[in-house]
C-alpha cells in the first residue's frame, strides 16, 4: 500500500505532486506502475478532485513521466 498523507496547508496541489514524486523516487512506486484511481486518490489525499488533477498537471508540465488517472467503470 502507498502511504500517502492527507494535505492540510499550503498550496494543496504542489504538496500532492511532492508526496508522488517523493513515492516515485523512494521507490514505493516503479516504471509501468499504476497511479492508484482518481476517487482513491481524493480519499488518501482529503482533497478535491481538482487539486489531484492540478498535481498531476504540474508533475507532467515539470518533465516528470505522464500520469494518467483510471477512473473507469463499467456501464
Amino acid at each position: 500500500m502507498i502511504p500517502f498523507q492527507p494535505v492540510r496547508t499550503g498550496k494543496i496541489s504542489g504538496r500532492i505532486a511532492r508526496q508522488i514524486k517523493d513515492t516515485i523516487l523512494n521507490g514505493a512506486m516503479k516504471s509501468g506502475d499504476r497511479l492508484l484511481p482518481e476517487r482513491e486518490l481524493v480519499e488518501r489525499f482529503q482533497a478535491s478532485r481538482i487539486s489531484i488533477r492540478e498535481a498531476l498537471k504540474n508533475l507532467e508540465a515539470s518533465g516528470w513521466p505522464f500520469f494518467r488517472v483510471r477512473d473507469w467503470e463499467p456501464s
